[in-house]
């Protein structure tokens, strides 16, 4: 088995530190020869030895599926609104779902402002599409990054109802 590591710095130069491969074999790990593999990186940042983005579709996009919410007696879903720092090409997008019945809501589609292919991109948003009589609404929030490296920060999402 070998060994990776990947060292942040030397004597405060990013540049310097570099990455080392030590191979593994039966007497062990040697520091020197041919032992060892040094590679030229820059310091450590970026290097997540992984490939980047997501596991199950390999794409630069993360979903996250909240709980449903109950629209108070005598009212409806009216907006969705968040707030979210995003930085260097992250953003974040939401869809949802809405049923008259709470237990049922897994088997609706998840849909933005124009069905099932569109997001909720602009807060706040009005959820025109939720039918009156539907009761209990879910959101997602699907997190994408140019880089996979980067992504944005959600800090509040408000579901508002009006009678």
């Amino acid at each position: 088995m070998e060994l990776v590591v990947s060292n942040h710095q030397k004597n405060f130069d990013h540049g310097a530190g570099g990455t080392d491969i030590f191979w593994g074999s039966p007497a062990g790990y040697t520091s020197f020869g041919s032992g060892r593999t040094h590679l030229p990186t820059v310091g450590v940042h970026l290097d997540a030895m992984v490939d980047g983005a997501n596991v199950y579709d390999r794409k630069n996009q993360w979903v996250y599926e909240f709980e449903p919410v109950q629209a108070p007696s005598g009212s409806s879903f009216k907006r969705l609104a968040w707030t979210a720092a995003t930085m260097m090409g992250t953003a974040v997008k939401f869809q949802v779902r809405s049923s008259s019945k709470k237990k049922g809501i897994e088997e609706m589609v998840w849909q933005g402002p124009e069905g099932a292919q569109s997001f909720y991109e602009k807060s706040p948003s009005a959820l025109a599409a939720v039918p009156a009589e539907h009761q209990y609404l879910q959101y997602r929030a699907v997190f994408t990054s140019p880089d996979g490296a980067n992504t944005a920060y959600l800090s509040r999402v408000a579901v508002e109802c009006s009678r």
